[in-house]
């Protein structure tokens, strides 16, 4: 008997967009990946914005029961205009001067969010050091933020249509 077997749980990539929702489910083969479902439905036009929630949400339902998908587990991702991603140069920092470069990328990412940063989620990344000539050594950083409303909007919406959202990811990256 194995007690901590790891076991890979598929999840549906489920895109939201403004005239249809599309969702697509992979299957593990030994080389690779093969779609097993996908399916698309429309989205009513116009409507009360107030109810969008509730219409999107009624779509995805549809969409799930047309394709058939084995889980409730959803990826979903955020675009547009909510979304700011861009490469800093920074000085270098080390890989133990953790909490500095969280500083300093908080820091520098300001000029370049339109938002207020408590109203957006916040990451970045170390993407790796670069020679920046006489100054020596520096570090480019990624840094990804998308509205916190944008965020929570994808993630309520799949809750709506009965879905367990476990991933909000950004969609330039995950698609």
């Amino acid at each position: 008997m194995v007690l901590f077997k790891k076991t890979k749980k598929p999840a549906i990539g489920l895109d939201i967009g403004h005239s249809s929702i599309k969702g697509l489910e992979l299957q593990s083969t030994g080389s690779g990946y093969v779609v097993d479902r996908f399916g698309c439905v429309p989205l009513p036009s116009g409507g009360d914005p107030s109810r969008r929630v509730e219409t999107v949400g009624r779509a995805i339902r549809d969409l799930f029961h047309q394709a058939g998908f084995s889980t409730k587990r959803v990826v979903t991702a955020v675009s547009g205009e909510s979304v700011i991603v861009r490469v800093l140069r920074l000085p270098y920092f080390s890989e133990k001067e953790t909490k500095e470069l969280q500083f300093a990328v908080q820091s520098e990412a300001q000029d370049f969010i339109p938002y207020d940063m408590a109203d957006v989620a916040f990451d970045y990344q170390r993407l790796g050091v670069i020679d920046a000539g006489p100054e020596g050594k520096a570090l480019e950083v990624l840094i990804v933020a998308a509205q916190k409303d944008h965020v929570s909007w994808h993630a309520e919406v799949a809750r709506q249509a009965g879905l367990d959202p476990r991933i909000v990811d950004i969609g330039s990256f995950a698609w």
